[in-house]
């Protein structure tokens, strides 16, 4: 319900805020978003880089996203986790942090269209 009002919706999707703004977050799509922006050929990327493409994506949807745990929240909702994954950094210097497997991702949409007989 909001504002006395109740809508049908047919996803998960949720709005959160106060009586100044809220943000509506509809997390389906946020996976379809992440493999839009992370390429075939890269097989673990770090949050933060992931973030910075959906927010160039789509900022008025991943604004909110200013840093990893954000994206790791909203991938738990699909039961992806994240993990330490190697990467370089823009100075060519080897660091592990927190990321995405593409795979994890490519596998729960395959999973998420089977389910809804899409796919």
């Amino acid at each position: 319900s909001l504002d006395g009002e109740t809508f049908d919706v047919d996803n998960n999707i949720w709005v959160v805020g106060d009586d100044d703004e809220c943000v509506v977050i509809d997390a389906p799509h946020s996976v379809d978003d992440i493999l839009a922006v992370v390429g075939e050929t890269e097989k673990k990327v770090w949050n933060e880089r992931v973030i910075a493409r959906l927010y160039e994506l789509k900022p008025e949807v991943y604004g909110t996203y200013s840093e990893s745990a954000d994206l790791t929240a909203a991938l738990k909702r699909h039961g992806i986790r994240t993990a330490q994954v190697w990467g370089t950094t823009d100075d060519n210097k080897g660091a592990s942090r927190i990321g995405i497997t593409r795979a994890d991702i490519a596998q729960e949409v395959a999973e998420r269209n089977r389910r809804e007989g899409s796919g």
